[in-house]
């Protein structure tokens, strides 16, 4: 289940999600919290309510580097002190100071856009239907499906498909065809011959 990022117009073109606002890098609190705390405030970040739900507060550098905590939800500000809580009844395992280095990383299913050519995010699903900016939707991302192939792409049953590199933002290329380093298998082509520039029976593999 994934909110649009852009306006996704087409069926079946594989998506992925938006990059990552440089703000939700290199955070630090902006008072120290304790083991078991449930929340924590961070400082001169723009924020929409909630707009991290079901996302990741990573800690990634200095002290408790390396540890991770999924969000519950946090409130709205414009350049202002916002109040993250986590999802994790028993709150933080360690005290956490102000030196602390965090990042803020939204669900897989915020702002999603069509996967452009050339690749920014992680692919996180293929679209069943098209819906509005800002809207919510279903992605696939796994079991038989249907996928939208690159005109000039000839794919055999049983071929490996990935993203495209050279044509269109969202369909299916097979894999080696454009001669660059390939982004990983993401579809098998069905038992079926695909057909170029047309939509074709997929399998997707776990995007």
């Amino acid at each position: 289940y994934a909110i649009a990022g852009e306006a996704l117009t087409v069926a079946n073109l594989h998506t992925h999600i938006s990059a990552t606002d440089a703000h939700d890098l290199d955070l630090v609190p902006a008072a120290a919290v304790s083991a078991g705390d449930t929340t924590i405030t961070i400082a001169s970040l723009t924020t929409t309510l909630n707009e991290c739900a079901d996302g990741m507060l990573i800690l990634n550098d200095v002290e408790e580097e390396g540890h991770y905590y999924l969000i519950k939800g946090n409130t709205a500000g414009t350049s202002a002190t916002c109040t993250v809580t986590i999802d994790e009844e028993d709150g933080f395992v360690a005290a956490l100071t102000t030196s602390q280095q965090m990042g803020l990383v939204h669900s897989m299913g915020f702002d999603v856009v069509v996967y452009p050519t050339t690749s920014l995010g992680p692919p996180v699903g293929a679209t069943c239907v098209d819906w509005a900016d800002n809207q919510h939707g279903w992605l696939q991302t796994r079991g038989p499906g249907v996928a939208t192939l690159h005109e000039g792409t000839a794919v055999l049953a049983g071929n490996p498909l990935g993203p495209t590199t050279q044509g269109t933002a969202g369909e299916l290329e097979l894999l080696d065809q454009s001669g660059t380093i390939d982004y990983g298998i993401i579809a098998w082509m069905g038992d079926a011959d695909g057909v170029e520039d047309e939509s074709s029976a997929v399998y997707w593999v776990g995007i």
